[in-house]
């Protein structure tokens, strides 16, 4: 499967939200009921994004809109710092993974699904 950019993850969850129109869905990754938290510069690539995680017993999933703006405002665009330094600009063509800080878990972000009460962020396993 093809690997998310920054900006199609974007795209896909702002079509979420058009479709949801009356109360925001929670966002989940396709593995253990693990939700996404903030991002952060993906250990194996500097220059790309990560999306780190934390499970149902850490706290509450974000809306699907609260996560979007997220993506929007505070990582689009924006310059993160790399784990062993220098500084990289976050654009919508960057691939987008899932590894917490330090980390670099070939996960890659492969497709978002709405299913109804739930935005599910799909992935797969990347060499």
């Amino acid at each position: 499967m093809k690997q998310l950019t920054l900006g199609e993850l974007i795209e896909k969850l702002e079509k979420i939200v058009k479709v949801d129109g009356y109360d925001s869905p929670s966002v989940y990754f396709d593995f253990a009921r693990f939700y996404p938290t903030y991002c952060n510069s993906y250990r194996g690539y500097y220059e790309q994004i990560a999306i780190g995680y934390a499970d149902g017993n850490e706290g509450l999933a974000p809306s699907v809109v609260t996560f979007m703006n997220y993506l929007q405002r505070e990582v689009l665009g924006e310059i993160f710092t790399g784990y062993k330094g220098g500084e990289y600009m976050m654009h919508s063509d960057t691939p987008v993974w899932v590894a917490s800080y330090g980390h670099a878990e070939p996960t890659a972000v492969v497709d978002v699904s709405y299913e109804g009460y739930l935005v599910i962020i799909h992935t797969a396993y990347k060499d």
